[in-house]
């Protein structure tokens, strides 16, 4: 970068510096200012430093980090569309047939978050984001109940039938205590089969006696 490109970082924002912010009731203290002109210049400067070096005079006298990085995501912002159809699409085609919860969850789980990387609500204060926010997590548990196996409907009729809904956590955690019970019943069934020295595939009482 040149010299004159460092020389317009340096003055990024001049107008804190120079007292163009009105009265000194309304300026922020000092040493605040000095802080944000000091990680204003950093991002800027790293920023400045990551692209073609064709590139930098364009973007050299940008008065602020804030307008320049609006203007690297109006001039080279991809559109995410097919990117997110995508992963909609991978969620629909998830199901657990014959494997562990643990890494069913884990799937659905790595392609949320992908999501939520692209589709970032800002946060506000009349209320929209927190009825968004609702909506997500109904969405996730639908996702997540369409998916499993058959043998956890029971924890589904239970689950939608709540108002409000309970996090995707803690229905997930739910279903894992349901799993380890249903592995402890089974095992109990096992061990009553067994006691008189055989079990359900040698009992003739349940298979029938030979002719």
């Amino acid at each position: 970068m040149g010299e004159s490109g460092v020389q317009s970082l340096r003055d990024l924002g001049g107008g804190v510096q120079n007292g163009s912010h009105g009265s000194a009731k309304c300026r922020p203290p000092e040493e605040k200012v000095k802080r944000s002109r000091r990680c204003e210049f950093i991002v800027t400067f790293w920023i400045l430093n990551s692209i073609s070096k064709g590139l930098v005079d364009s973007f050299v006298y940008t008065a602020s980090t804030t307008n320049f990085c609006l203007e690297i995501t109006e001039r080279f912002g991809e559109c995410n569309g097919p990117m997110i159809y995508q992963l909609y699409r991978k969620l629909s085609l998830i199901t657990q047939d014959n494997i562990f919860m643990s890494v069913y969850f884990t799937k659905l789980k790595r392609l949320w978050d992908e999501l939520g990387s692209t589709e970032i609500l800002h946060p506000c204060t009349c209320g929209v984001s927190k009825v968004i926010n609702e909506m997500n997590i109904r969405k996730k548990l639908m996702q997540f109940f369409m998916g499993l196996n058959d043998v956890y409907g029971s924890i589904r009729d239970q689950v939608v039938g709540i108002d409000p809904l309970s996090s995707i956590n803690k229905v997930y955690s739910m279903v894992l205590k349901f799993e380890s019970q249903k592995e402890v019943l089974g095992s109990m069934n096992e061990n009553v089969e067994s006691l008189d020295g055989h079990i359900r595939e040698g009992c003739f009482k349940l298979i029938g006696y030979p002719d």
